[in-house]
């Protein structure tokens, strides 16, 4: 897919499958403070095996986006 979304409200750690993702090279992660709206990029990883993510210590709930880095000049699988 071209998506992973979580939302987490008690553990703060969640460990993603980054391999499913399957369109692209890679994938950028974001924090989304469901209270305030607020964005946090955490940065761009590969589309394999997993990672373990911790929402930011401050905010009692998240939201976790990880979506499909896509180069122009490559097509979606």
């Amino acid at each position: 897919g071209k998506w992973i979304i979580a939302y987490l409200a008690g553990d703060p750690n969640i460990i993603v499958n980054m391999a499913k993702i399957t369109v692209g090279d890679a994938a950028s992660a974001t924090w989304i403070n469901p209270a305030s709206g607020d964005r946090t990029v955490i940065g761009t990883y590969p589309v394999s095996g997993t990672r373990e993510f911790t929402r930011p210590a401050d905010w009692p709930d998240a939201v976790l986006v990880i979506e499909a880095v896509v180069r122009p000049n490559k097509e979606a699988k």
